[in-house]
């Protein structure tokens, strides 16, 4: 029995001869001797292949931008409705305390600070992991050389690492001082929250005080609000987050990195062979008109293989 495999416009497909009549095909034992020659091919050839392409430079970066800022911009929406009131636990707090006078209204508002906090967590979080993802999509825009320098390596590295090898740390004062900025974000929000409750400067950590008590290290300003902290926990600080991703996510439309952007909010893939490398680079060298037109012919034909539009 003869039997061929096709990869089709709508998927793999599996042909087998016709059989004569009384001979019966079962195909469930086909399909396991194929598997068991595909996880042979990977686990003996194309996991060496896979590790020399990282070597080389000859690999492909997915793009999952849009996945990434789609998270970003679904808890960035989830913590201002929240702040605004119009929050989950607002609601349930609302209609738990129907009748109160004076519990109903602070209930509510302590589920308003407390679902504003849940939620810009997690939009802190995501802007930071669509940040470093973009950096490394952002790889052509920049002198590194995957001939040179490993993909692999690169990818390993801090997101602070990422931003400094991408704008050469110190030669853009704007991108410098973009840098402080997100610096603070990530002790003030990300950190103490994405380590268990510990961050590097040990605001969560209370220290002894003979006759008094346990006091957080974190103390806040003063001048500004008699109270004590372990962690931000209102929406005075929601607004300078926004603003601050805002101004990030400008500099990287219409900063250094420019061209990746375009690329990168087309939808394209990543390839990092020498040949596309060049082709990106000189693209970009002539222009936001060339880059367009770059972009235009490559989606072109990304969409044409994937039809199989020949």
């Amino acid at each position: 029995m003869e039997c061929s495999i096709s990869h089709e416009k709508f998927g793999v497909r599996l042909y087998v001869e016709r059989t004569e009549v009384g001979k019966r095909v079962e195909p469930d034992k086909l399909v396991s001797k194929i598997s068991a020659a595909a996880r042979m091919m990977e686990k003996n050839l194309l996991s060496m292949m896979g590790k020399q392409a990282l070597l080389t430079g000859d690999v492909t970066i997915p793009n999952l931008y849009y996945k990434l800022r789609g998270m970003y911009e679904y808890f960035r929406s989830a913590a201002q409705d929240a702040y605004a009131g119009n929050g989950e636990l607002a609601r349930k707090a609302e209609a738990n305390d129907v009748g109160t006078l004076i519990a109903g209204p602070l209930n509510r508002r302590l589920a308003i600070r407390k679902e504003g906090l849940y939620a810009t967590i997690a939009m802190v979080t995501s802007y930071f992991s669509l940040l470093e993802h973009t950096l490394v999509l952002s790889i052509p825009s920049n002198d590194f050389d995957p001939s040179v320098e490993e993909v692999s390596s690169f990818i390993g590295l801090t997101l602070f690492d990422k931003y400094d090898r991408t704008f050469e740390k110190g030669q853009n004062k704007d991108a410098q001082r973009l840098r402080e900025k997100l610096k603070i974000v990530a002790e003030t929000w990300r950190n103490p929250y994405s380590h268990g409750g510990f961050d590097k400067l040990h605001k969560a950590i209370g220290f002894h005080v003979e006759g008094l008590g346990v006091l957080p290290i974190g103390l806040s300003s003063i001048t500004s609000t008699p109270e004590f902290h372990l962690f931000p926990e209102t929406d005075q600080g929601f607004d300078e987050l926004c603003r601050t991703f805002d101004e990030i996510d400008d500099f990287l439309t219409n900063g250094p990195l420019w061209a990746s952007i375009q690329w990168v909010t087309a939808g394209l893939d990543v390839p990092l062979d020498k040949e596309s490398l060049e082709k990106f680079r000189r693209a970009a060298e002539r222009g936001t008109e060339e880059m367009s037109s770059h972009i235009t012919r490559t989606s072109y034909l990304v969409e044409q293989a994937m039809n199989m539009e020949w």
